[in-house]
């Protein structure tokens, strides 16, 4: 007791249609089936709660982490009093978004700034690392709690 399909034709822009076809050569599938695939996701897109707004803890700490480290380069590479308040702004944002204490890293931050010793290199890179394992704690704590 198969059911057999009804098909039908619909008009779309050309642009699309080459997008289409070029999908599903790459996939080895009829175009329905991208196109069903497609429909598909966009109801559930539709359907989920509206938490757009809000990234998903990870993805938020994964951001700071990288955002901070950039930070941190930038600063080793040139350090500029641009470069030291492109810092000073992410590690505010840390404290506001994340609630993390990064007093020590900027403490560290200024000091390099004055001067580019190894010694100051060096204690920047180990605190710098040492705010990321408070980020990564931070990601972690809301699964190790439940």
């Amino acid at each position: 007791m198969s059911k057999k399909i009804k098909w039908s034709t619909i008009k779309v822009p050309k642009e699309f249609l080459e997008k289409l076809r070029e999908v599903s050569e790459n996939e080895g599938r009829a175009y329905w089936r991208v196109l069903t695939e497609a429909l598909s996701f966009y109801i559930t897109q539709k359907k989920r709660p509206k938490k757009k707004t809000e990234l998903p803890i990870l993805d938020k700490c994964s951001w700071y982490i990288a955002k901070v480290s950039m930070s941190v380069g930038a600063l080793k590479e040139t350090p500029t009093e641009k470069n030291l308040n492109y810092l000073r702004r992410t590690l505010e944002q840390i404290e506001e978004r994340l609630g993390i204490d990064t007093s020590l890293l900027w403490k560290i931050a200024n000091d390099y700034a004055k001067e580019q010793s190894t010694h100051n290199k060096m204690e920047l890179n180990m605190t710098l690392k040492m705010l990321i394992v408070d980020i990564i704690c931070y990601a972690l704590m809301p699964k190790l709690e439940s």
